[in-house]
């Protein structure tokens, strides 16, 4: 393999290493006012040619909520997680620094971080 090639797939490697879908995380704090928690990520980060590393806690962690229908009332669920619980968390596309207002915004340039993570529920 050419140097050129071994360079930009150790680059490209890295950048991937970096982009976050789903991860299971352990729940080691919950807010039942605001629906949010503490999580702390399972899978380690591995650098080349290093240890893996444990990543950092993710805070505030809003948990996806259901919006239910019982016969004319409609209301919102509410999820209840304790600290050793294990969650699925999804980590958006683009940033959720503005989504709550329901008006379109720019994102930003941050993809697929960790600091756009929300749980979708319980694993186990």
């Amino acid at each position: 393999m050419s140097e050129a090639i071994s360079f930009f797939s150790g680059m490209l490697a890295e950048e991937l290493a970096d982009l976050h879908t789903c991860m299971p995380c352990r729940v080691e704090r919950f807010d039942e006012n605001t629906f949010r928690a503490d999580v702390q990520p399972l899978p380690m980060r591995k650098y080349k040619g290093k240890q893996a590393v444990a990543l950092s806690m993710l805070s505030e962690v809003p948990i996806l909520r259901r919006k239910v229908k019982e016969g004319d009332a409609i209301r919102l669920d509410k999820p209840y997680l304790e600290p050793g619980d294990i969650v699925l968390v999804a980590f958006c596309e683009r940033s959720l620094d503005n989504a709550s207002t329901g008006i379109p915004y720019d994102p930003g340039s941050r993809k697929f971080s960790l600091d756009d993570g929300i749980i979708l529920g319980v694993l186990t």
